[in-house]
């Protein structure tokens, strides 16, 4: 897939990949969404993924964030939930539970595995080599 991109003021309009339906990939979407990018939310849980296939927003309590997902949808805003969508994105932003361990530091193991995948995946695609675990690690660091 060619990425294509064209100009809205100064902004660059890109497809955008968001990984990760809970309320920050939501509101994530429709922001973006709001200043002209195309979005791909991509879930892997089922259930969430369902509800948003048929626009079933009743969990959410943020009348802005309901609007927007309804108002983009189909247009702006696209849903998936296959996690190989990123492929033809400029941009990837990973929402997913990053639970609190019992020494008040973050998990951030799902965060890991999910940009693990996302490299591999990528890697498959242009006959790079994955990025090393060491280069994980450093990533995990900064995070």
């Amino acid at each position: 897939m060619q990425i294509t991109r064209k100009s809205w003021g100064e902004v660059e309009i890109m497809r955008v990949a968001i990984v990760g339906a809970g309320y920050a990939g939501k509101v994530q979407a429709v922001r973006l969404c709001d200043l002209g990018h195309s979005v791909i939310l991509i879930e892997n849980d089922r259930d969430r993924y369902t509800r948003l296939a048929v626009q079933d927003l009743s969990g959410l309590k943020d009348p802005g964030v309901n609007e927007g997902l309804r108002r983009h949808r189909g247009s702006l805003l696209t849903v998936s939930d296959k996690l190989d969508d990123v492929g033809g994105c400029s941009l990837v932003f990973l929402c997913i539970s990053t639970p609190a361990r019992l020494d008040d530091f973050l998990d951030i193991s799902p965060l890991e595995a999910m940009l693990q995948q996302i490299v591999n995946l990528l890697a498959q695609r242009t006959n790079l080599p994955a990025v090393p675990i060491p280069v994980m690690a450093w990533c995990g660091a900064a995070v």
